[in-house]
């Protein structure tokens, strides 16, 4: 007989988190080319920690390269800030190219995250989300971990739900 792997419907569909404050992990990032290639969505995965109900349970952010107000308000929920290029731009902490081996720029599939997001905690909120028929969980803010952000950065204010942004 041959041998057949399976798993339950759980975690096919997801477990449906109760609305709320958590903490999250980020445990890494899959990056691809967005829906019309003119752009990159980060994929940054988290999961729950420290929950007697939900922990361990898989939570994601696209994290698009057109948004840049996530990418700051999800930086600062981590504790970090962008790094400043000088040039106008901003990017994540850290680099792309752990992997020099199977590195190409312009393709996102071979990019590996190195840099000091990976294994911080967040704190964020929850809500529940419809699409597509299903109730998915979404963060709707991250809450800043920054210190004095409010006086180093007067003129942003971060997102109090992002969602609504979208």
């Amino acid at each position: 007989m041959a041998f057949k792997m399976g798993f339950d419907k759980e975690s096919l569909t997801g477990k449906t988190v109760t609305p709320g404050l958590y903490t999250v992990r980020l445990t890494g990032f899959k990056p691809k080319k967005n829906k019309d290639g003119d752009s990159v969505n980060f994929n940054a995965q988290m999961k729950i920690i420290n929950h007697p109900e939900y922990d361990g349970t898989p939570l994601y952010e696209t994290l698009s390269a057109k948004a840049g107000f996530t990418q700051w308000d999800f930086a600062h929920g981590f504790g970090l800030q962008l790094e400043d290029l000088g040039n106008g731009q901003y990017v994540l902490p850290g680099t792309w190219d752990k992997d020099i081996a199977k590195f190409k720029e312009t393709d996102p599939l071979t990019w590996v995250y190195d840099g000091p997001l990976i294994g911080r905690d967040a704190q964020v909120e929850i809500a529940n989300d419809t699409w597509d028929g299903k109730i998915n969980n979404k963060i709707k803010r991250y809450i800043c971990a920054v210190p004095d952000c409010d006086s180093l950065f007067p003129d942003n204010k971060h997102s109090q739900d992002l969602l609504k942004r979208k």
